[in-house]
């Protein structure tokens, strides 16, 4: 019986098993894989991402399975459109980032289907982060650390009561996330409550923070707006005439909701697809996510911590 490689539990991008690993895979050329295919799946990211996925079901690893699931792989639709610009993009990573080649190395990205808006950033970042040492790896990494820290500066929990729906949904196209509308009162408890966990938790934030367009509504809000914007709503029975007020009409009336804290998640039609109704325990918030996760992304869900 085949002694396994590895078990999913030692998978590491960075350890010795994946640089053996790499080495040893070498030898499927020729059997259904070609040499793109190989140069693609050596990369030692993309072979450490494609190896977890592949090792869900089966998590002590033989080199028969591996070079059964790695033809499966490259079978699949979205590698086959993409193989040639993921070829291109490992070819890119490991050489040395320098403006003095940088004629070269930008017609790699542009094969490696790069759009022009993303060129330019990887200019930049070269021309701030080269030092005649480091890769191209390192220089995207180092701009996705500084991208990531700009986002999670940011306060998703700042009041947009008087937000554009238009805006958010034409956004929600352009940048391919949902828009969540988060209802909620400033002194609430399980409103604070929320607020914390998703503050003090690294994976709630990064989706909360990365993976959706955010827009607080807070409906206890008692700025008061102008005279001719003020009108009688049905749905509260009453005027509205503060900014809080048209929070809560529009809870109220478009999502059939009163208590707080509620999200709610649109597609770019404004189409809504899944809710929280928040009491205050993280698996609610966890199924929220894998409501967006498995509708508006098609992917598996999340997991929420054992």
């Amino acid at each position: 019986m085949a002694q396994p490689v590895f078990t999913t539990e030692e998978l590491d991008e960075y350890s010795p098993e994946i640089d053996l690993v790499r080495e040893n895979i070498k030898c499927f050329m020729g059997h259904d894989l070609d040499s793109m295919d190989i140069a693609i799946l050596t990369e030692p990211q993309i072979l450490f991402y494609v190896l977890m996925e592949l090792n869900e079901d089966t998590p002590q690893m033989t080199y028969g399975l591996m070079h059964k699931a790695f033809v499966e792989y490259t079978k699949e639709a979205s590698y086959i459109e993409n193989k040639e610009s993921m070829y291109y993009m490992v070819q890119l990573f490991p050489r040395i980032a320098s403006m003095e080649t940088w004629e070269k190395d930008s017609q790699l990205m542009a094969k490696a289907k790069f759009v022009e808006q993303d060129i330019t950033k990887a200019r930049d970042a070269v021309e701030r982060y080269a030092d005649g040492t480091r890769t191209y790896r390192q220089v995207f990494e180092m701009l996705d650390d500084e991208y990531y820290a700009d986002e999670y500066e940011k306060d998703i929990f700042i009041k947009q009561n008087s937000f554009d729906l238009a805006e958010k949904l034409q956004e929600s196209n352009d940048e391919g996330m949902p828009v969540v509308l988060y209802f909620a009162d400033y002194n609430d408890p399980n409103c604070v409550k929320l607020r914390d966990h998703i503050e003090n938790d690294e994976e709630f934030m990064f989706y909360f923070y990365m993976d959706m367009i955010f827009v607080t509504i807070y409906c206890d809000d008692q700025t008061i707006i102008a005279q001719e914007y003020q009108y009688f709503s049905n749905a509260l029975n009453r005027k509205v005439t503060t900014e809080g007020d048209q929070g809560l009409h529009m809870l109220k009336e478009k999502y059939g909701k009163e208590k707080r804290p509620y999200m709610v998640a649109l597609n770019g039609y404004g189409e809504k697809f899944a809710e929280l109704n928040y009491t205050g325990s993280d698996e609610e918030i966890w199924e929220f996510l894998n409501q967006i996760d498995a509708i508006f992304y098609d992917i598996e869900p999340v997991m929420e911590d054992e």
